[in-house]
């Protein structure tokens, strides 16, 4: 692991030797994309961290089997030294505008629950009552 935790809001592409703290708010199945003959897997996660801000993680190809069953939700882990690429113009970003991609050079350590503050909860709950203005939307309910 490299040296002590930073803020997910402290990591950019010009960050070296980082780790950070984080909670696993999202994981998707993986996936495969196919392009004609080429094909190509990939696994999403959301993180988050002690501040609330979230980071979107990919994982591709050979590097899924190494995160598999290892990034389970609600965890805690220490993630260090993942690829981190600008997300792009057209997408649109929240406070944090990087994603990290997973690779095997990444490293991945589960934290212990009794040695770091709680991570905020991440749930957007919405009263029953407002559900009549989404019924017709694209709007996922969950």
């Amino acid at each position: 692991m490299a040296t002590g935790p930073v803020r997910i809001s402290r990591v950019d592409k010009s960050s070296i030797d980082w780790t950070v703290l984080v909670q696993v708010i999202e994981t998707d199945r993986v996936k495969i994309a196919r392009d004609g003959d080429l094909s190509r897997s990939f696994h999403r996660f959301q993180f988050g961290d002690f501040q609330g801000i979230k980071v979107s993680t990919v994982v591709f190809d050979d590097a899924v089997i190494i995160v598999d069953g290892l990034l389970l939700p609600f965890r805690k882990y220490y993630i260090s030294n993942a690829e981190v690429h600008e997300i792009p113009e057209l997408v649109g970003t929240g406070l944090y505008s990087f994603y990290w991609v997973i690779n095997e050079g990444t490293i991945t350590e589960e934290s212990a629950a009794s040695e770091e503050l709680a991570l905020p909860f991440y749930f957007e709950l919405r009263s029953f009552q407002y559900f009549h203005f989404m019924a017709d939307t694209d709007t996922l309910i969950s």
